[in-house]
């Protein structure tokens, strides 16, 4: 005889594992894109300040490369903050992959259940 809540509980495992798993692909796929968009930003910025030390500019030209330059900055910015917030998802993944092989029990529940066991076969 099954009983109507363990399918709900399997049917609610699965979609929190589907979301964990799309959540993980989104946080990658997210993190190269903005690993590209940060290369780009850079790249403005040192063709900026490359023009600057190596050309001439007068004070319009200057204006307008500053301009710019900050322009630049404040996108950069916007990407790194992002990226941070990416990685701190991907890093956590990661981190709790690693912490369940040496995952500490905080009840006494299994020694309850497997007590018999466990004393029996010198399983500890």
């Amino acid at each position: 005889m099954k009983i109507k809540n363990e399918i709900d509980l399997k049917f609610k495992g699965h979609f929190w594992i589907d979301e964990f798993n799309d959540l993980q692909k989104r946080a990658n796929k997210r993190k190269e894109e903005l690993n590209k968009e940060l290369s780009k930003k850079d790249g403005e910025q040192e063709d900026i300040l490359h023009y600057l030390e190596f050309k001439k500019c007068d004070a319009i030209i200057t204006s307008k490369l500053v301009k710019k330059l900050k322009e630049v900055r404040k996108e950069r910015r916007l990407i790194k903050e992002e990226l941070e917030a990416v990685q701190r998802i991907t890093q956590g993944i990661n981190e709790r992959k690693e912490k369940n092989r040496n995952y500490k029990f905080r009840t006494n529940v299994i020694m309850e259940v497997l007590e018999g066991y466990i004393n029996n076969n010198g399983d500890e």
